[in-house]
């Protein structure tokens, strides 16, 4: 079955807990928008991978991430890895609250909530590259998927 609301995955934490604190007022914008969601708020790292695998298991493919760069990169990852779907079948936004917001600004989401859901209500989608990395934590072998950049070190020794 698919359900044509949307599931939002909001990070309290983002933004310097700045998405738990203006999540009343982007809930409201939703609700005033028209706009069916169901939301769900992460616990730790990486729980919004797991939680986009789950939601999409139930036939979400409308996923929105109230959050930053980590948040997003995460619901990116929880899409790629899941089986349901096709991920170009999946929409996929953001409301950017986080501290960078690289993601958001390269594709000019606007920091104002109500311009970031009138992009949503409006249907303003674009088609997103994205890669794969392969790497060892320990013995086991990962994989995770970049949408924007991938940082191995060299980026923040640059920026030092």
């Amino acid at each position: 079955m698919f359900r044509e609301d949307w599931l939002v995955i909001v990070n309290p934490n983002a933004g310097r807990r700045k998405a738990s604190d203006d999540w009343k007022t982007i809930s409201a914008l939703l609700v005033e928008n028209n706009i069916p969601f169901r939301s769900i708020f992460t616990a730790h790292a990486e729980h919004a991978i797991r939680l986009t695998e789950a939601y999409i298991k139930k036939g979400f493919k409308n996923i929105l991430a109230i959050g930053g760069d980590g948040t997003f990169n995460e619901v990116a990852n929880g899409i790629l890895s899941q089986r349901r779907y096709p991920s170009k079948d999946i929409n996929m936004a953001l409301i950017p609250v986080g501290t960078g917001n690289d993601w958001a600004r390269m594709y000019g989401i606007p920091f104002s909530y109500q311009e970031a859901v009138a992009l949503i209500k409006n249907a303003n989608t674009k088609l997103q590259d994205a890669s794969v990395v392969h790497y060892y934590d320990g013995p086991r072998k990962k994989k995770r998927y970049i949408i924007n950049n991938a940082g191995i070190g060299l980026d923040a020794l640059v920026a030092k």
